[in-house]
């Protein structure tokens, strides 16, 4: 059979010769026969194909149409895949715009040094994603990121669609201790004295002392003689531990707003291409969402945003304050305790309510023993 020409071939429940017969007498010409079992497998052309299959069906024969070939068919196919063409066709242009640009970056070596102000250095650089690799001034970024404070090295290479940035931080300098002989150690706070540690000089207070913040504690000379009156300088260097007071306000309108969900649930999928977004605004006025990220490549970077919106509305209710006061008072002791430094130890707290014309205000006190020289 001829590959050029288009051919269609039956597969046909019926004797041979019967077949055979019917056919040339209806005029159409049947090619590469063949028997299999109690079906005829026979070709004939594409331009005999729809009278052949009218012969058939009037005839009431069992048929099937094992195979089309040529090239009417192969062009027939291959017009039905004109996506599968394109996608091809656009991912290989795709592909060599690609390799011209970077699509995003990475930094490593980050310990102390803050991420945003490295950003920022690329920012102030007009790096934009994406950008064309012949568009990076790999120097001059090179050195404005080295010129950062606690930047002792820096790398930049170009890796495919990446500009990793590679950083040596300088080795944090040493604590040293600095002690002035002739500056005293004062309070930063008005407290009461609980505990003097003299390490050098002289206390100037003692347990039960009250100070003004700014009062000498310890001063920077020692003193000798019978009298008392000839003076060493040493330095004042010691810690003293006084209660601290620390209180904080809140105030509480008779009637609150809330913002709460609704039912309404919008969910949304949008695709970040290198050079273009496609993504469609939220529904809603108000709302809060939920993001899931991925990216694929193929082989440029896709990204692609899975976003759950929740309506929000707002709802006005009446605010009582005893029916809440547990929780609020929860919640701000808990703020009070983000306030206190490190070595503070809280010996008492209390609160007081006032309750006024359409609000309340809540004070909080806290009576804390921490260091309160400088």
């Amino acid at each position: 059979m001829s590959k050029i020409s288009s051919r269609v071939r039956f597969k046909v429940k019926s004797s041979p010769s019967y077949i055979i017969n019917l056919l040339a007498k209806e005029g159409v010409t049947i090619r590469d026969i063949e028997r299999e079992g109690s079906y005829v497998i026979f070709s004939v052309s594409e331009a005999e194909n729809k009278k052949t299959i009218n012969i058939l069906q009037g005839y009431s024969r069992e048929y099937e149409v094992t195979e089309k070939s040529g090239v009417v068919y192969f062009a027939r196919d291959m017009l039905k895949r004109i996506g599968i063409w394109t996608a091809l066709i656009v991912v290989f242009i795709s592909g060599c715009i690609y390799s011209f640009y970077s699509m995003d970056i990475k930094i490593n070596g980050l310990n102390r040094l803050d991420s945003e102000t490295v950003h920022q250095v690329i920012a102030d650089n007009s790096i934009k994603f994406p950008i064309a690799k012949k568009d990076i001034d790999i120097e001059k970024l090179k050195e404005d990121i080295i010129n950062l404070q606690g930047v002792s090295l820096c790398d930049i290479r170009l890796r495919g669609h990446l500009i990793e940035i590679n950083i040596l931080e300088e080795l944090p300098k040493p604590s040293i201790l600095e002690i002035t002989l002739d500056k005293p150690v004062v309070s930063k706070y008005d407290a009461l004295v609980t505990r003097v540690v003299v390490l050098s000089g002289t206390a100037e207070v003692a347990k039960g002392d009250s100070v003004k913040a700014g009062s000498t504690l310890i001063k920077p000379y020692y003193t000798l003689g019978d009298n008392q009156d000839v003076k060493v300088h040493s330095g004042a260097n010691g810690y003293v531990y006084g209660r601290v007071w620390y209180t904080k306000s809140y105030i509480f309108n008779d009637t609150i707003v809330e913002v709460k969900r609704t039912d309404k649930v919008q969910r949304q999928v949008s695709f970040q291409f290198p050079f273009f977004t496609v993504k469609k605004n939220c529904p809603f006025e108000i709302y809060e969402q939920e993001n899931i990220e991925s990216i694929i490549y193929c082989p440029f970077p896709i990204i692609i945003n899975q976003t759950t919106y929740y309506q929000l509305e707002k709802v006005e209710r009446a605010f009582v304050f005893e029916a809440e006061k547990d929780a609020i008072l929860e919640k701000a002791y808990s703020e009070l305790d983000a306030l206190l430094p490190p070595d503070a130890q809280a010996s008492r707290k209390w609160y007081i309510v006032k309750t006024l014309d359409k609000t309340t205000v809540l004070d909080i006190y806290y009576e804390i023993e921490q260091i309160i020289s400088d």
